[in-house]
């Protein structure tokens, strides 16, 4: 059997839940069997990082041991939280010099953030001393140093291959550790399309396979080069960074990446997140014909409304999150439905219940009661927490972290039940499995709620210092103004509404009415509108975010340093041991 695994977008929720999942698949050796690795969004960023890891290690090992995976993933669960905790979000703005650069038409914070990505996350494994970001022609992994086609090393006999290098420094196993290839997903903004980094080629995949998407679809097709070297040098350049990015780039947060220079009539390709198009990964799979899935689905579930917004901007949303359920369903439904496809299926609400609706007397009103703990061993309040935290690139805690990864050890655990582990991985969050198996503990229940917030974190789990400092910031607003407006607000206040008071509110009135008609005519005339456009640029997304990055600083090293100290995962092993 062929077996692929798909890594689900889902920002750094997802990346740690994966993370859960690699560390068992390690242990009870599924992870030597992959042959090939599906990533979107979230899914991309840890799993380009574990395949630049795996690179290292197969170019020293023929066919790596159950103990060297296990290992890499260890070393993995490490680093990755190390560079999380950057806060990477934030970081996009600190630099002002870079801010200032997001004027031009040809650098967005997509950019920077592939940047970040390749400094915290690929180089330092591949090359740390390199000042050069990684290119994904670079991801081609050498067995023993030598060249090999994924597909014809997989077929072949690890010895045979190994007796003809030089120098063999490695023992091969009774089942050889299978060489996988990684499929970044991204969607294409111009056809609508899937569009895929490899290591070897990038591009929109070929519409062979089924007769019905061709009836179907009839938008254009951007034909795929063989290889990198048959591309002009620009996009044969392209960078694994700019790669991931293109992959989490989510529509209206951050700015589509372009791939330039490669198709004719003058044609710019422009991505967007992977999870626009497939949100699991899957269909790569099934392109790749994988008789064998495993789905590690960590995306966010649409949440039930009893009282829907009517708002246009509410519906919009709304409207959108049910198109991305229906995909969700549809996509899983085709392979789950599918005799002929082994699949093993993890997701953020498994094993909760559902709540059903009786209508008004109703004589038999159906009702379902969570059990205490799922079978997997977690509590589902606790699960239904994780399934809520934030889908975000901002810094996790360890708890946040810790608890996602356990997650998805204890959940594929439960999935591959019937494997024993051939090795046991000294895991840093297993202080976690028995601190999930009930709801007893209130700071970490409140931790987890409180990781469903984007902003303001810390001042949920810390309210003193929201207090103190909106006491401080509202004395500093109110002492500023008063000390040097304090005597004309004071003489405004006396005087009493006069003709003067009332002409002077007019000239206010008249001033906001005629930059209300300049406005509109500067949106009507071409010159102008792109005069103002380019001013609004350099205001938007250079000199306000050049001025913000002293803010981001004081961030940084402030309230993120306060919530990941809140975090720490050393006072609830403390606990676990009291």
């Amino acid at each position: 059997m062929k077996l692929g695994l798909a890594l689900s977008g889902g920002g750094f929720r997802a990346a740690f839940f994966h993370i859960g999942v690699l560390a068992r698949m390690a242990e009870i050796g599924k992870l030597r069997q992959v042959e090939v690795i599906s990533t979107v969004s979230g899914g991309s960023i840890v799993g380009a990082m574990y395949y630049v890891k795996l690179k290292k290690l197969f170019e020293t090992n023929i066919s790596p041991s159950n103990e060297q995976l296990v290992q890499l993933v260890q070393e993995l669960e490490i680093e990755f939280l190390e560079g999380v905790q950057k806060n990477i979000r934030m970081r996009t703005f600190l630099n002002p010099l870079k801010n200032l650069k997001m004027s031009l038409a040809s650098y967005s914070r997509s950019d920077r953030l592939a940047e970040l990505y390749d400094k915290f996350f690929y180089r330092p494994v591949l090359n740390p001393v390199s000042s050069e970001m990684i290119k994904m022609r670079d991801l081609k992994i050498n067995p023993g140093g030598r060249p090999a086609h994924p597909d014809e090393f997989n077929k072949t006999s690890h010895q045979h291959f190994a007796s003809q290098l030089p120098i063999i420094n490695t023992l091969i196993e009774n089942e050889a550790c299978k060489l996988p290839i990684i499929l970044i997903n991204a969607t294409s903004l111009n056809s609508g399309h899937n569009w895929r980094f490899e290591a070897s080629r990038m591009g929109e995949p070929d519409a062979t396979g089924s007769k019905a998407l061709s009836k179907i679809d009839k938008n254009c097709r951007f034909s795929r080069p063989k290889t990198y070297e048959d591309m002009p040098e620009r996009p044969r350049e392209t960078k694994l960074g700019h790669a991931v990015a293109a992959s989490a780039c989510v529509p209206a947060l951050f700015h589509p990446l372009s791939v330039s220079e490669l198709y004719q009539e003058d044609c710019r390709i422009q991505l967007v997140d992977g999870g626009v198009h497939d949100n699991q990964g899957i269909q790569a799979l099934i392109d790749r014909q994988c008789d064998e899935m495993i789905v590690s689905d960590a995306s966010g579930h649409m949440s039930d409304e009893t009282a829907p917004s009517t708002q246009i901007h509410q519906v919009l949303m709304r409207s959108n999150k049910i198109l991305m359920d229906r995909v969700r369903e549809e996509e899983l439904k085709s392979i789950l439905d599918d005799n002929d496809i082994k699949v093993t299926f993890m997701h953020l609400r498994q094993g909760l219940t559902k709540k059903t609706f009786a209508y008004i007397n109703e004589p038999n009103p159906i009702t379902s009661e969570p059990s205490q703990t799922l079978c997997f061993g977690v509590h589902p309040e606790i699960q239904d927490a994780v399934s809520h935290i934030r889908t975000d690139l901002d810094s996790f805690s360890d708890i946040e972290a810790d608890t996602l990864m356990a997650d998805g050890y204890l959940m594929s655990k439960y999935q591959f039940e019937e494997k024993k582990a051939k090795i046991q991985g000294n895991w840093r969050f297993s202080y976690m499995f028995d601190l999930v198996t009930s709801n007893n503990n209130p700071e970490l229940i409140k931790h987890l709620k409180t990781s469903s917030k984007q902003f303001l974190k810390v001042f949920f789990l810390k309210p003193m210092i929201s207090i103190t400092l909106f006491l401080l910031l509202a004395a500093i607003i109110g002492g500023a103004i008063w000390w040097s407006f304090g005597d004309q607000i004071q003489a405004y206040l006396d005087q009493p509404l006069n003709i003067e008071t009332r002409y002077d509110l007019f000239i206010y009135i008249a001033v906001a009415a005629l930059f209300m008609i300049l406005s509109f005519l500067f949106a009507r005339l071409k010159v102008l509108y792109s005069l103002r456009k380019s001013i609004w640029r350099f205001l938007a997304h250079a000199l306000l975010p050049a001025l913000g990055s002293i803010f981001i600083m004081l961030h940084l090293v402030t309230f993120d340093k306060v919530f990941l100290k809140a975090g720490k995962r050393e006072k609830f092993i403390k606990q676990r041991k009291e």
